[in-house]
């Protein structure tokens, strides 16, 4: 039996209507009804909340249910690997940002030469000779 039929099975059980389970899970009754055709599946934070309202264990609620497990699993392992790479990113970002200051850092004293020698070759070519 499936994540959704057991749903199903349990809320009619409490004689709740998927209207009342949506409001007490915080979620649309489009949802609860998508969960119980097995058209998607609730996340493991709810799962929890539906094990609490229902009164099933969480082992009796997902155990048969090897396709729901597996997406739990897969979101799990994905949200690992997504702040993994966020990290990486993050870490070269400020390591770019660094090295560009330290590279602008090493080229003062060039600059400090580059703009005394273009100024005074500047002020002695633009210096107009009066006509005779």
């Amino acid at each position: 039996m499936s994540v959704g039929e057991k749903i199903k099975n349990k809320r009619n059980e409490k004689n709740y209507t998927q209207e009342d389970l949506a409001n007490l899970l915080h979620v649309s009754r489009s949802t609860i009804s998508s969960w119980e055709v097995g058209r998607t599946y609730p996340d493991l934070d709810t799962v929890v909340k539906i094990s609490d309202l229902l009164g099933i264990t969480l082992d009796e609620l997902l155990k048969e249910d090897k396709v729901m497990t597996r997406s739990i699993s897969n979101k799990i392992r994905n949200n690992k690997y997504y702040k993994v790479t966020i990290i990486v990113l993050l870490v070269a970002l400020v390591a770019s940002i660094i090295g560009m200051y330290m590279y602008n850092r090493s080229l003062d004293p060039y600059r400090e030469w580059y703009q005394d020698h273009v100024t005074s070759e500047s002020r002695s070519s633009n210096r107009i000779e009066p006509r005779g």
